[in-house]
C-alpha cells in the first residue's frame, strides 16, 4: 500500500493555486505519468476543502484502475 505522507503546500504566494497545479502536472508528465483535466479538477477541489484527501486518493485510484483496464483490452 502506498503511504501518502507528504502534504501539498503553496509557499510562494506569487504563484496561483491553478499555476501550482499546472506545474505539478507538468512535472508528473515529465515522469511519464498521465494527468487529465479531471485530475486537475479533483486537485483544485481538494485544495478548496471541497473533498477530503481520502476522497481525492480514492478518485485518482479509481481513475487509474479504469486506465489500466482499458490498456489491457
Amino acid at each position: 500500500m502506498i503511504n501518502y505522507m507528504f502534504e501539498v503546500r503553496n509557499i510562494d504566494c506569487s504563484v496561483s493555486t491553478q499555476q501550482a497545479i499546472n506545474n505539478a502536472a507538468a512535472s508528473l508528465k515529465m515522469e511519464g505519468l498521465t494527468v487529465t483535466e479531471k485530475h486537475k479538477e479533483w486537485c483544485q477541489r481538494l485544495l478548496n476543502n471541497e473533498i477530503t484527501k481520502a476522497e481525492y486518493i480514492r478518485l485518482v485510484k479509481e481513475s487509474s484502475k479504469g486506465n489500466r483496464q482499458a490498456d489491457e483490452n
